[in-house]
């Protein structure tokens, strides 16, 4: 239920920061995109698939478990990515990053 609304949200960010990603460094606007597929691949599609199966088999079957599983596997691998992305054009634009903790 919950697919159309954030699919047409996912839309309308994608289109208000389309200038900023178009103005990026060409790998880095790659990797973001890379990171968004990935993990847009794992909330939704993967969701609905998800959802589709536990209706009809429930969730204490290995189908589930696979399709849970290969659902935070990509929405982790697109946090990864992104982060990577970020740090690579944080690599790219700074001489020295010093952090403090």
């Amino acid at each position: 239920a919950w697919v159309l609304p954030y699919g047409i949200l996912i839309i309308l960010l994608g289109i208000t920061y389309a200038k900023f990603l178009w103005r990026l460094p060409r790998q880095i606007f790659y990797l973001f995109m890379v990171a968004a597929l990935l993990f847009i691949t794992g909330a939704v599609i993967m969701e609905s698939i998800s959802a589709m199966h536990h209706e009809k088999y429930g969730v204490n079957n290995l189908g589930y478990y696979i399709i849970y599983t290969m659902e935070e596997l990509l929405e982790m691998s697109g946090s990864i990515t992104f982060c990577y992305a970020l740090l690579y054009y944080l690599n790219i634009k700074s001489e020295k990053v010093l952090l403090r903790f």
